[in-house]
């Protein structure tokens, strides 16, 4: 009897729809959250000495506005770090992540 009901829970479980984590009214706007652009990591000698460090080796960071605590993501996007454009997932900022 007990593996008549695993078995049917586990046939009929991919049926159940699932819950959103959050709900659609509290998750953030996209237009609350704030960017900051081109910071360099890289000391300053190193990037006087080699142009191509000056240029490249910079990130940006968005971030909530008005939130503390939230979780950060560090995202690589798919230029494999040569070339490509900046950008982040919609669905990351949706979530209230710092990317």
């Amino acid at each position: 009897m007990l593996r008549k009901t695993f078995l049917i829970l586990a046939l009929l479980s991919p049926a159940i729809p699932c819950r959103p984590a959050m709900a659609d009214e509290t998750r953030p706007s996209v237009s609350a959250y704030e960017t900051a652009t081109d910071i360099p990591y890289r000391t300053e000698a190193e990037r006087r000495a080699d142009p191509y460090i000056d240029e490249r080796c910079r990130l940006d960071v968005y971030h909530p506005i008005k939130k503390t605590g939230f979780v950060t993501v560090v995202w690589f996007h798919g230029g494999g770090l040569t070339g490509g454009n900046r950008f982040v997932p919609r669905e990351l900022m949706e979530k209230g992540l710092a990317v």
